[in-house]
């Protein structure tokens, strides 16, 4: 993931006001710093938490496992309702790597590792889901990758429920004259979520930008 937009100060202060974290999110921190793994971190870990326990998500798709770190936030906020993670890798080595993480954690029951193309299992899921975490929208060269997600993924969201989406902000290179395609389709999304009529939106500039769209 790209640097946080925020003063590293700042994010410090704040990683600090959030509560402690299980021996597996600590390692996984751990991990993802020696091994510049990109991962959410705690407070947007927390975020992501907290959006999904107050909104009651019961059923959770998460595109982009990696570690299994967001996931675990995640399954944390389900966990109390009995709900259920489904979260969707390409990667074979990550896949299985996350659904060890998710295993000493507690939640091998309750959460799916789907391998494959997002944008092809996409498809094949039924849903709804009542809370959507996208971490996959600056992950491709297309200018449309970010774009075909959403179009799958709105459909399968339940009403009221909340779709999230990662790296808002592209490591500030939203900003730029020229932006390369993967940015131009993180800053369609924005757009598009923030001016659809069935979805209210705000942008969290937290870390590299959250962009947060409940559906009406």
């Amino acid at each position: 993931m790209p640097d946080p937009i925020v003063n590293h100060a700042i994010e410090e202060y704040l990683a600090g006001l959030v509560p402690p974290r299980s021996s597996v999110l600590q390692e996984l921190e751990e991990h993802a710093s020696t091994n510049h793994v990109p991962i959410v971190g705690p407070v947007e870990g927390n975020l992501l938490y907290l959006l999904a326990r107050t909104n009651g998500a019961r059923r959770v798709l998460e595109l982009g496992t990696a570690t299994g770190y967001s996931g675990l936030w995640l399954a944390a906020a389900v966990a109390p309702l009995h709900g259920r993670v489904t979260t969707l890798e390409m990667n074979r080595e990550r896949a299985e790597f996350a659904r060890a993480n998710f295993a000493r954690a507690g939640y091998a029951g309750m959460v799916e590792v789907i391998l494959g193309d997002a944008l092809k299992v996409l498809p094949s899921l039924a849903g709804p889901y009542d809370f959507i975490f996208n971490d996959l929208a600056c992950s491709a060269s297309q200018d449309d990758f970010a774009l075909r997600l959403l179009d799958l993924c709105l459909p399968r969201l339940a009403s009221g429920g909340l779709m999230v989406m990662d790296n808002a902000f592209a490591g500030s290179r939203i900003l730029d004259a020229n932006p390369v395609a993967n940015v131009r389709g993180v800053l369609e999304y924005t757009r598009r979520v923030a001016n659809h009529p069935d979805l209210e939106t705000i942008v969290v500039p937290l870390r590299d930008g959250v962009v947060v769209s409940r559906k009406k």
